[in-house]
């Protein structure tokens, strides 16, 4: 459980990091204050899912898949990640 935590904090801090890099100064307040938005419109829905789903599923199956579904996503945004500065660094590659 820890790990997950210290996991997150260390995707929030890189994902807050690149954005403050890549973003327009003047973009920042809209662009942070979307972030905490949405953040907080996802985990209400999703403490309101888990809710409902705890009534009829087992509350480690639902770990799991939540679980498995974050470090998917994890993945994928990684990937795409390194593709993009790939792909920055080498824009012949982008035709490929």
């Amino acid at each position: 459980m820890s790990f997950a935590t210290m996991s997150a904090g260390i995707g929030n801090a890189v994902t807050t990091t690149l954005l403050m890099r890549e973003a327009p100064t003047v973009f920042h307040g809209r662009i942070f204050s979307l972030l905490g938005t949405i953040s907080s419109v996802v985990i209400s829905l999703s403490m309101l899912a888990t809710g409902f789903l705890l009534v009829v599923v087992p509350a480690r199956t639902i770990g799991f898949w939540a679980g498995s579904f974050m470090a998917f996503t994890s993945l994928v945004t990684g990937f795409a990640l390194v593709m993009m500065k790939d792909t920055a660094m080498n824009p012949h590659r982008a035709s490929i």
